[in-house]
């Protein structure tokens, strides 16, 4: 027995149910249209309004910042508001 199911919203999303009676899920490359393109999360969830968790400022402060000796990253699209 062989039953699979395609759903498309701006990707596919394949689930397969083959002999062996396991769902196998295969998740396929979805094209973004841009950098904050949200369509592969759930619209109830990109709804949802945005909670911050505060940060232990103790727990921060006593990071062992070693392992980033040396490592420096800039995020390419990042535009400085300053700058404009």
């Amino acid at each position: 027995m062989f039953v699979s199911a395609a759903k498309s919203l701006c990707g596919t999303d394949t689930v397969s149910l083959n002999g062996t009676g396991k769902a196998t899920r295969a998740t396929h490359p979805q094209n973004r249209r841009n950098s904050r393109d949200t369509c592969n999360f759930d619209r109830e969830f990109t709804k949802m309004a945005v909670e911050l968790t505060p940060t232990d400022k103790l727990f921060i402060m006593n990071l062992d910042q070693d392992e980033f000796l040396g490592f420096s990253y800039t995020n390419p699209e990042y535009v400085n508001p300053a700058q404009g």
